[in-house]
């Protein structure tokens, strides 16, 4: 599933991973933050956090990247025009 900010799908995504996260803590924190892309688009960001035994002295921190994004940061054809689809591996 694309999960591009801004769309049906990464609000999903985001509701999802709270609601999966809750299943497993009460401790579940949503931060949330408006960035400007590089051509001015405003989009809305946010970050889930879920702590698990929070007053333990030994933790583990783990980040995951969940969405996706609208272009592809690499154009191996070296078209502009590209950049703006989805990168696809090529089928062998």
């Amino acid at each position: 599933m694309v999960r591009v900010p801004g769309t049906k799908p990464h609000a999903a995504c985001a509701e999802y991973i709270v609601n999966k996260f809750k299943t497993y803590t009460p401790s579940v924190t949503i931060q949330t933050g408006v960035v400007t892309t590089f051509d001015g688009v405003k989009l809305n960001i946010k970050n889930i956090i879920a702590s698990f035994n929070p007053q333990s002295k030994s933790r583990v921190l783990l980040f995951a990247h969940w969405d996706t994004r609208p272009w592809a940061d690499q154009d191996t054809a070296g078209k502009m025009t590209q950049s703006l689809e989805p990168m696809m591996p090529e089928a062998e």
